[in-house]
């Protein structure tokens, strides 16, 4: 009977370790899933400030241009009227239309250069997610295989749950006859005894 009992503790504790192990696996599921949502909401706000970034500077870009085409004709039109007067002026006005020129050139590298980190950035967090995702589907599998394997231990337990159930009813129906058997040699004694 001792050994009986031990065997059903052990089993009931085997269950019980399965049992936390896949929990352990469901939180660890849990926060693989929780750090993805925060990776792809950290992408989505990084692609929308790229886009806007992007929008932004393509706009200041096409605005630059257009300011400096509209100074570049005035000033040369105001040359042009002025050339009669003071050659000097002029040619001032030029060197400082193209160091304007030249500014706004460094303004469209570090621009160009913007857009490059953020796309490095953005690459780099797509294979972020990518990975996140593989060990996600990693986790679900582990899972799926300790469900089973809890579902195949649980029927096992039942099956020797039975096996003992049918053992101690066998049991009991031996000491039973072996009681029905002494009381009737009590009896046939007696009787002896009183013959």
């Amino acid at each position: 009977m001792s050994v009986e009992g031990g065997g059903r503790k052990e089993s009931v504790s085997g269950r019980q370790q399965q049992a936390r192990e896949l929990e352990d696996l469901e939180d660890e599921l849990q926060a693989a899933e929780d750090a993805k949502l925060r990776l792809e909401v950290n992408m989505h706000a990084l692609k929308a400030q790229y886009d806007r970034d992007v929008a932004g500077l393509e706009e200041l870009e096409e605005e630059s241009k257009r300011s400096l085409l509209k100074q570049l004709r005035e000033m040369e039109e105001e040359l042009q009227d002025e050339l009669k007067h003071d050659r000097a002026i002029a040619v001032n006005a030029r060197n400082k239309l193209q160091g304007y020129l030249r500014g706004l050139e460094q303004e469209v590298e570090i621009a160009n250069k913007v857009k490059e980190d953020d796309v490095k950035q953005y690459q780099k967090l797509a294979a972020q997610m990518k990975d996140f995702q593989h060990e996600v589907e990693k986790a679900r599998i582990a899972l799926k295989e300790m469900a089973a394997a809890v579902k195949d231990n649980e029927k096992r337990v039942k099956n020797l749950e039975a096996e003992r159930s049918v053992s101690l009813k066998l049991e009991n129906q031996r000491l039973v006859l072996e009681r029905q058997d002494k009381e009737m040699r009590d009896k046939l004694q007696e009787l002896e005894g009183q013959n």
